[in-house]
Protein backbone atom coordinates (compact mmCIF):
# COMPACT_ATOMS: atom_id res chain seq x y z
CA UNK A 1 0.00 0.00 0.00
CA UNK A 2 2.85 2.39 0.86
CA UNK A 3 4.52 1.71 -2.48
CA UNK A 4 1.31 2.57 -4.34
CA UNK A 5 0.95 5.72 -2.30
CA UNK A 6 4.52 6.85 -3.01
CA UNK A 7 4.10 6.11 -6.71
CA UNK A 8 1.02 8.32 -6.74
CA UNK A 9 3.01 11.14 -5.17
CA UNK A 10 5.73 10.81 -7.81
CA UNK A 11 3.17 10.91 -10.63
CA UNK A 12 1.56 13.99 -9.12
CA UNK A 13 4.94 15.69 -8.80
CA UNK A 14 5.85 15.03 -12.43
CA UNK A 15 2.48 16.27 -13.67
CA UNK A 16 2.83 19.41 -11.57
CA UNK A 17 6.25 20.13 -13.00
CA UNK A 18 5.11 19.87 -16.62
CA UNK A 19 2.04 21.98 -15.91
CA UNK A 20 4.15 24.78 -14.53
CA UNK A 21 6.57 24.73 -17.47
CA UNK A 22 3.78 25.81 -19.80
CA UNK A 23 2.34 28.54 -17.58
CA UNK A 24 4.49 31.43 -16.52
CA UNK A 25 3.48 32.41 -12.99
CA UNK A 26 3.92 35.56 -10.95
CA UNK A 27 6.36 35.33 -8.09
CA UNK A 28 5.37 34.19 -4.61
CA UNK A 29 7.75 34.90 -1.77
CA UNK A 30 5.81 33.24 1.04
CA UNK A 31 3.83 30.02 1.50
CA UNK A 32 1.76 29.00 4.52
CA UNK A 33 0.53 25.40 4.56
CA UNK A 34 -0.61 22.46 6.69
CA UNK A 35 0.06 18.73 6.43
CA UNK A 36 -3.15 17.11 5.19
CA UNK A 37 -1.91 13.60 6.04
CA UNK A 38 -1.00 14.40 9.67
CA UNK A 39 -4.57 15.44 10.42
CA UNK A 40 -5.61 11.78 10.16
CA UNK A 41 -3.20 11.13 13.05
CA UNK A 42 -4.87 13.93 15.06
CA UNK A 43 -1.81 16.20 14.63
CA UNK A 44 -1.82 19.74 13.22
CA UNK A 45 1.44 20.31 11.36
CA UNK A 46 1.82 23.91 10.11
CA UNK A 47 4.67 25.26 7.97
CA UNK A 48 5.87 28.66 6.77
CA UNK A 49 8.23 28.92 3.78
CA UNK A 50 10.13 32.05 2.79
CA UNK A 51 11.89 32.38 -0.59
CA UNK A 52 15.40 33.85 -0.32
CA UNK A 53 16.34 33.75 -4.03
CA UNK A 54 15.35 32.14 -7.32
CA UNK A 55 16.50 28.64 -6.34
CA UNK A 56 16.35 28.51 -2.55
CA UNK A 57 14.03 28.97 0.41
CA UNK A 58 13.94 28.46 4.16
CA UNK A 59 11.11 26.84 6.08
CA UNK A 60 9.94 26.69 9.67
CA UNK A 61 7.31 24.30 10.96
CA UNK A 62 5.48 23.60 14.18
CA UNK A 63 3.24 20.64 14.99
CA UNK A 64 0.91 20.00 17.88
CA UNK A 65 -1.80 17.60 18.90
CA UNK A 66 -3.87 17.13 22.07
CA UNK A 67 -6.34 14.28 21.70
CA UNK A 68 -8.39 12.66 24.45
CA UNK A 69 -11.16 10.07 24.51
CA UNK A 70 -13.14 7.94 26.96
CA UNK A 71 -14.16 5.39 24.34
CA UNK A 72 -13.63 1.93 25.85
CA UNK A 73 -13.30 0.35 22.39
CA UNK A 74 -10.16 2.47 21.77
CA UNK A 75 -8.77 1.38 25.12
CA UNK A 76 -9.41 -2.27 24.29
CA UNK A 77 -7.82 -1.94 20.84
CA UNK A 78 -4.66 -0.38 22.30
CA UNK A 79 -4.43 -2.96 25.08
CA UNK A 80 -4.91 -5.85 22.67
CA UNK A 81 -2.33 -4.41 20.24
CA UNK A 82 0.31 -3.95 22.94
CA UNK A 83 -0.35 -6.84 25.32
CA UNK A 84 -2.19 -9.48 23.29
CA UNK A 85 -5.40 -9.45 25.31
CA UNK A 86 -8.27 -7.14 26.20
CA UNK A 87 -9.03 -5.70 29.65
CA UNK A 88 -11.57 -7.70 31.66
CA UNK A 89 -14.91 -5.86 31.86
CA UNK A 90 -13.35 -2.35 31.96
CA UNK A 91 -14.92 0.93 33.06
CA UNK A 92 -13.78 4.58 33.27
CA UNK A 93 -11.49 4.21 30.27
CA UNK A 94 -9.30 6.99 28.89
CA UNK A 95 -6.93 7.65 25.99
CA UNK A 96 -4.70 10.75 25.68
CA UNK A 97 -2.25 11.65 22.91
CA UNK A 98 -0.05 14.77 23.10
CA UNK A 99 2.36 15.78 20.33
CA UNK A 100 4.75 18.68 19.83
CA UNK A 101 7.31 19.21 17.06
CA UNK A 102 9.54 21.94 15.63
CA UNK A 103 11.09 21.68 12.16
CA UNK A 104 13.69 23.87 10.44
CA UNK A 105 14.62 23.19 6.81
CA UNK A 106 16.21 24.43 3.62
CA UNK A 107 14.90 23.87 0.09
CA UNK A 108 16.76 23.92 -3.21
CA UNK A 109 14.53 24.11 -6.32
CA UNK A 110 16.58 22.67 -9.16
CA UNK A 111 14.33 22.80 -12.27
CA UNK A 112 15.53 25.46 -14.73
CA UNK A 113 12.02 26.30 -15.96
CA UNK A 114 10.65 27.01 -12.48
CA UNK A 115 11.72 29.39 -9.74
CA UNK A 116 11.18 29.00 -6.00
CA UNK A 117 8.72 28.22 -4.51
CA UNK A 118 7.52 26.15 -7.52
CA UNK A 119 8.64 22.82 -8.93
CA UNK A 120 10.81 19.92 -7.81
CA UNK A 121 13.08 20.45 -4.82
CA UNK A 122 15.51 18.78 -2.44
CA UNK A 123 15.16 19.59 1.25
CA UNK A 124 17.47 18.72 4.13
CA UNK A 125 15.78 19.48 7.44
CA UNK A 126 15.97 18.77 11.14
CA UNK A 127 12.99 18.07 13.38
CA UNK A 128 12.50 17.76 17.13
CA UNK A 129 9.54 15.54 18.08
CA UNK A 130 8.03 14.89 21.50
CA UNK A 131 5.01 12.68 22.20
CA UNK A 132 3.32 11.71 25.47
CA UNK A 133 0.58 9.11 25.08
CA UNK A 134 -1.35 7.19 27.69
CA UNK A 135 -4.35 4.91 28.03
CA UNK A 136 -6.01 2.82 30.69
CA UNK A 137 -9.15 1.82 32.57
CA UNK A 138 -10.43 0.13 35.70
CA UNK A 139 -10.25 -3.64 35.23
CA UNK A 140 -12.61 -5.96 37.02
CA UNK A 141 -11.15 -8.72 39.18
CA UNK A 142 -12.36 -11.89 37.40
CA UNK A 143 -12.59 -13.93 40.61
CA UNK A 144 -14.82 -11.65 42.66
CA UNK A 145 -15.49 -11.72 46.38
CA UNK A 146 -17.39 -14.25 48.48
CA UNK A 147 -20.34 -11.86 48.71
CA UNK A 148 -20.66 -11.68 44.93
CA UNK A 149 -19.11 -8.21 44.55
CA UNK A 150 -16.14 -7.37 42.34
CA UNK A 151 -13.03 -5.32 42.91
CA UNK A 152 -11.54 -3.07 40.22
CA UNK A 153 -7.84 -2.50 39.62
CA UNK A 154 -6.57 0.59 37.78
CA UNK A 155 -4.57 -0.21 34.64
CA UNK A 156 -2.60 2.73 33.19
CA UNK A 157 0.10 2.69 30.52
CA UNK A 158 2.31 5.49 29.20
CA UNK A 159 4.43 5.94 26.09
CA UNK A 160 7.03 8.73 25.83
CA UNK A 161 9.16 9.73 22.83
CA UNK A 162 11.82 12.46 22.52
CA UNK A 163 13.72 12.29 19.24
CA UNK A 164 15.66 14.39 16.76
CA UNK A 165 14.83 13.53 13.15
CA UNK A 166 17.35 14.43 10.42
CA UNK A 167 15.54 14.30 7.09
CA UNK A 168 16.45 14.34 3.39
CA UNK A 169 13.25 14.96 1.43
CA UNK A 170 12.31 15.29 -2.23
CA UNK A 171 9.05 16.87 -3.28
CA UNK A 172 7.20 19.03 -5.74
CA UNK A 173 5.33 22.22 -4.97
CA UNK A 174 2.55 23.34 -7.27
CA UNK A 175 0.91 26.75 -6.82
CA UNK A 176 -2.40 26.94 -8.64
CA UNK A 177 -3.70 30.34 -9.85
CA UNK A 178 -0.83 31.96 -7.98
CA UNK A 179 -2.61 31.15 -4.71
CA UNK A 180 -3.39 27.52 -3.80
CA UNK A 181 -0.39 25.38 -2.83
CA UNK A 182 -0.20 21.57 -3.18
CA UNK A 183 3.07 20.01 -2.01
CA UNK A 184 3.57 16.21 -1.89
CA UNK A 185 6.91 14.99 -0.49
CA UNK A 186 8.71 11.87 0.70
CA UNK A 187 12.18 10.77 1.73
CA UNK A 188 14.30 9.00 4.36
CA UNK A 189 15.45 10.28 7.72
CA UNK A 190 17.57 9.17 10.65
CA UNK A 191 16.03 9.51 14.10
CA UNK A 192 17.79 9.32 17.45
CA UNK A 193 16.75 10.05 21.02
CA UNK A 194 14.93 8.38 23.89
CA UNK A 195 11.67 6.46 23.92
CA UNK A 196 9.68 4.32 26.33
CA UNK A 197 6.93 2.05 25.07
CA UNK A 198 3.69 1.21 26.85
CA UNK A 199 5.25 -1.86 28.48
CA UNK A 200 7.95 0.32 30.08
CA UNK A 201 10.72 -1.00 27.87
CA UNK A 202 12.95 1.06 25.58
CA UNK A 203 11.37 1.35 22.12
CA UNK A 204 14.13 0.58 19.62
CA UNK A 205 11.80 1.47 16.71
CA UNK A 206 12.25 5.16 17.61
CA UNK A 207 15.95 5.08 16.63
CA UNK A 208 17.13 4.37 13.12
CA UNK A 209 16.09 5.00 9.52
CA UNK A 210 12.49 6.13 8.98
CA UNK A 211 10.36 6.94 5.91
CA UNK A 212 8.71 10.36 5.79
CA UNK A 213 5.85 11.30 3.45
CA UNK A 214 2.92 13.68 3.34
CA UNK A 215 1.05 16.36 1.39
CA UNK A 216 1.10 20.00 2.40
CA UNK A 217 -1.82 22.18 1.31
CA UNK A 218 -1.98 25.94 1.74
CA UNK A 219 -1.68 29.38 0.15
CA UNK A 220 1.12 31.32 -1.53
CA UNK A 221 1.46 35.08 -1.53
Amino acid sequence: MKKIYLLSLIILAVNATFAQKENKQEENKNVIKFNAIAIFEKVYDLQYERVINKRNSLEFGIGFGNYSSTDLSEVQDLHSENFGRTINNPKDGFVTEKTFSITVGYRHYYMENNAAPRGLYLSPSIQYLKTDNSFGALEQDPFGNVDGTFNYVKREYQQEVNIVNIRALIGCQLIIANLVCVNPYFGPSYAFGTAKDYDGEKDTKATGVLLNFGIYVGVGF
